[in-house]
């Protein structure tokens, strides 16, 4: 699959500025995730958490729910899944654990307490996966009869979800694929994966990252912090431990700004850039935008994040609208030279932008007097890089060597064919 930047629109970035404690099981445990990533599909949190519920008192920072009934692994599940929308349900990848389905009957139960389609849809996804898993032999196992009794004292009368498990009953012989032959019949890739639960995120651990001159509180889970940045890593290593649940670690970055953070916040749990200005008016404001998107994977030794935008800068150049490119301003320019090593790669990639485009109505006399220095240097060595080719290689990445350095081929890359059936 291959590896996609977006550049999406703002307004659909989330807010990780307010959390809410989710207490569950008898001895309660907590659960923090973000508000606006419960109310986005969960029409009972959508209710719950409403301006008039009782769950909100006015001026709470943290709103609290309790699930008495809910089990630890099931909300560990959906709160993975509201990240990621990968469904980390599957423990040991083998076929014929009853234990998978009995978490998936659990998952299902709780997408419809909670009322979210989006979830019940995954959640009936994986247990077609699940169904039609084959081992050696070429067998397929479906659930034993206390699991169907589980599943239809869990889930609604009319519910879609029983009549997939009728489905899978009546449309194969025990033991038989229907398709002795072919390949497998439904092939997940990224974003529709059951994964070794191992490799889930721990939602349990609460970090308040303190943005600015005005200390604006961001709540993030504190595994999603340090996936990728070496600062987060190195600082929340000597950071003091809480004794009591109730406290959170609080780490302070004075010198970043909210927008920038804000999206680097949605990138860390959906990889996705949220610079695209609306008004295709201020289309060049963008650019000053990732500039300091880029200035804050610097600040926070985040590489991956620092590809990432440089990529998004590659996208929003090729971006037409209206019949109109934008190229970087000459305040984005500035930005970029003025808090950027003279080493950046990033900086290589403006210049031979320029160049390469050979417009000198682009260039101003306040531009930095490096850059243009640097576009006359590539002018005279006769520079034709084309803006829709810089995307094509690593050229303006900064990370290092080796097969799976790039974030695209670690984050984006998927299986080249449906796998085979196994014989």
């Amino acid at each position: 699959m291959a590896a996609v930047v977006v550049a999406g629109p703002r307004p659909g970035a989330f807010d990780f500025t307010r959390s809410v404690v989710i207490s569950i099981g008898a001895t309660p445990h907590s659960f923090h995730i973000p508000q606006d990533k419960l109310t986005r599909t969960s029409r009972h949190f959508g209710t719950a958490l409403g301006p008039d519920a009782a769950a909100v008192p006015p001026g709470a920072i943290n709103p609290a729910l309790t699930f008495a009934n809910v089990e630890l692994r099931t909300l560990h599940v959906y709160a993975n899944w509201l990240d990621s929308h990968v469904l980390n349900a599957d423990p040991v990848l083998e076929i014929g654990r009853n234990d998978d389905y009995w978490l998936l009957i659990k998952c299902a139960a709780l997408g419809h307490l909670v009322d979210d389609n989006d979830f019940k849809d995954a959640i009936a996804d994986g247990w077609y996966r699940l169904t039609h898993k084959v081992d050696h032999d070429r067998t397929r196992f479906l659930p034993h009869s206390l699991i169907t009794t589980a599943l239809y004292n869990s889930v609604p009368e009319g519910a879609n979800f029983r009549k997939l498990v009728v489905d899978s009953f009546a449309t194969v012989r025990i033991g038989r694929l229907m398709d002795a032959g072919g390949p497998h019949p439904f092939n997940f890739y990224v974003l529709m994966a059951m994964i070794d639960q191992d490799e889930a995120m721990n939602f349990s651990t609460l970090i308040i990252v303190r943005v600015g001159a005005e200390q604006h509180p961001f709540v993030i889970n504190q595994d999603v912090l340090t996936r990728s940045s070496d600062y987060f890593k190195t600082t929340l290593k000597e950071c003091w431990t809480p004794k009591d649940e109730s406290e959170f670690r609080t780490l302070t970055l004075q010198h970043a700004g909210l927008k920038s953070f804000n999206i680097y916040a949605n990138w860390l749990h959906s990889r996705v850039v949220y610079t695209q200005a609306k008004d295709t008016s201020k289309n060049s404001e963008s650019y000053v935008l990732l500039s300091r998107c880029y200035a804050l994977g610097d600040l926070l030794l985040d590489v991956d994040f620092k590809d990432t935008i440089t990529d998004a800068f590659v996208c929003q150049v090729n971006t037409v609208l209206d019949g109109v490119r934008f190229f970087p301003n000459n305040v984005a320019k500035k930005y970029l030279y003025a808090n950027t090593a003279s080493t950046a790669k990033i900086r290589q990639w403006c210049v031979d932008l320029f160049a390469g485009c050979k417009n000198a109505s682009l260039l101003y006399d306040e531009d930095p007097p490096e850059f243009l220095r640097a576009v006359a240097v590539a002018l005279i060595a006769g520079s034709s890089i084309h803006h829709k080719a810089m995307f094509a290689d690593c050229k303006y990445h900064e990370h290092g060597d080796g097969e799976d350095a790039c974030y695209r081929k670690r984050l984006f890359s998927g299986p080249a064919k449906a796998a085979d059936v196994p014989k």
